[in-house]
């Protein structure tokens, strides 16, 4: 049985997500070179990177749609605001890999923006 979408629910379990996910990333960093970390350690630094961003953004989000849509309901802001903090999310992420590998170049960022702003235009779309 699915219980009623609570605000507060989803906002503490966004901000618990980034909470981890921030504190794996920062004993990564403190406990591992990255020069050095095998393909299993940096697949791990990267998916916490990815879902430390993705909820900030999310959380970030949802309370921004929260102060200017006074008149709209909670619930409607959540599947919006996880959904374009996980986009926003993996774009980082990806920017940072490609840093890594030395491949960021503006042409690159500009490209996977515009492919992530066309994918969310596709899911407003429907």
């Amino acid at each position: 049985m699915l219980s009623a979408f609570s605000p507060l629910k989803h906002i503490v379990s966004l901000t618990a997500v980034f909470l981890f996910a921030t504190l794996t990333v920062a004993v990564f960093i403190s406990k591992v070179d990255p020069i050095e970390a095998n393909l299993f350690g940096l697949f791990l630094f990267y998916t916490a990177l990815f879902l430390a961003f993705s909820a900030a953004m999310a959380v970030a989000g949802y309370l921004l749609r929260a102060v200017r849509g006074k008149n709209s309901p909670l619930g409607s802001f959540a599947a919006v605001s996880v959904r374009q903090g996980l986009l926003v999310g993996a774009m980082l992420t990806v920017m940072l890999f490609l840093q890594r590998l030395g491949s960021l170049t503006f042409l690159s960022a500009v490209l996977l923006f515009l492919s992530l702003a066309l994918l969310e235009i596709a899911f407003q779309a429907k």
